[in-house]
């Protein structure tokens, strides 16, 4: 699939809206392919790079955040996430629709997460939603070791679905997540991964998480 199409349909790019697209120099590679997709779909597209933010959440340059502000929606291709920063949130707010990619790699918009049926990955997030809204609390145990428990009684699951069409929408490319915060005090158990960590990629070994105490400490 071509990653125009992919853009589009995630994200409902009209051709007279204005597309900002927000990275940084680390990105410059996977940011030209996201460019040349958006160009495909809009008259207006804008690409802002920044110096890589230190860490996760931090805001962007007051210049950029302002470009965000202006736009009707934000791409962003970046090494950490700007998902949970004021700036994203502001753009919401005045009803921008935004695509968060930190850490994306251009083998990942040729292939993999970002080229699934997101037509069938909906439903299934969405249902797990439905089922996991109605539930009390989860465990989780595996082959491998996991054994975990946590209350989630009066959260309610949120979808990640990847499609981001309404005004002030928010979410992940690639998607496909249906996530809720355990209430605090409530966790306890063992993790393991055996697969991929976030920020570390692909594990050779697994990684083990002993939560005790509620996960306090």
């Amino acid at each position: 699939m071509r990653l125009a199409d992919i853009l589009k349909g995630s994200l409902g790019i009209k051709r007279d809206e204005a597309v900002l697209i927000v990275t940084d120099y680390n990105k410059l590679e996977a940011v030209a392919k996201i460019e040349d997709a958006s160009k495909a779909l809009a008259d207006e597209v804008l690409t802002v790079k920044m110096k890589p933010r230190s860490r996760h959440g931090e805001e962007p340059p007051r210049a950029v955040a302002g470009a965000m502000l202006g736009s009707d929606v934000v791409i962003m291709p970046t090494t950490m996430s700007l998902s949970h920063t004021d700036a994203r949130k502001k753009t919401c707010d005045a009803g921008g629709r935004v695509a968060s990619m930190p850490g994306i790699t251009t083998a990942m918009l040729d292939n993999g997460g970002l080229h699934t049926n997101y037509g069938e990955m909906r439903k299934l997030t969405e249902r797990i939603v439905e089922i996991g809204s109605k539930a009390e609390k989860i465990k989780i145990t595996s082959s491998p070791g996991c054994d975990f428990t946590a209350s989630i009684g009066g959260r309610k699951m949120i979808p990640d679905t990847g499609f981001l069409h309404t005004k002030g929408s928010f979410g992940n490319l690639p998607a496909g997540e249906a996530f809720v915060a355990p209430v605090e005090g409530s966790s306890e158990g063992k993790l393991v991964f055996d697969g991929s960590f976030g920020g570390v990629g692909v594990l050779k070994e697994p990684v083990e998480l002993e939560v005790r105490g509620g996960g306090g400490r």
